[in-house]
């Protein structure tokens, strides 16, 4: 069976912003949505300097940035060796261009697993389960 996991509470409807849609289709959580559209309008920052500008932990901030790194819609670079520590990275967000490449992919992907569901569908089956990778 294939299971539906971490989708978005509330549906997309018609006054959906781009926020809650890059949210829905790429799984991300609110923090992970803020840093990338702060990133996207600021520039380049540290961990440090958005852990400040968010509001959030080191810790929070810092898996959120991990977690979008993996999704491929930040980058990272080392800026340089802290004095009695390991190195200090620079976040930025890649262009809405390129995340409009990832959405569209992720949308075929979703569209393919959805099919299979539906082809799963019969009446002994009342569930249809189905699992989003990324």
């Amino acid at each position: 069976m294939i299971k539906l996991k971490n989708i978005m509470a509330n549906n997309l409807g018609t006054e959906t912003q781009c926020v809650d849609l890059l949210g829905y289709l790429m799984l991300l959580n609110k923090i992970e949505s803020q840093l990338y559209f702060h990133l996207l309008q600021n520039g380049e920052k540290t961990v440090t300097e958005l852990k400040k500008d968010i509001d959030r932990t080191q810790s929070t901030t810092h898996v959120a940035l991990q977690s979008l790194w993996e999704k491929k819609l930040i980058t990272k670079s080392k800026r340089g060796r802290k004095p009695n520590k390991g190195y200090e990275y620079i976040y930025t967000a890649v262009s809405p261009q390129e995340v409009k490449e990832i959405m569209m992919e992720r949308i075929e992907e979703i569209s393919i697993t959805m099919k299979k569901c539906i082809e799963t569908f019969d009446s002994d089956s009342l569930l249809c389960e189905l699992v989003f990778e990324k």
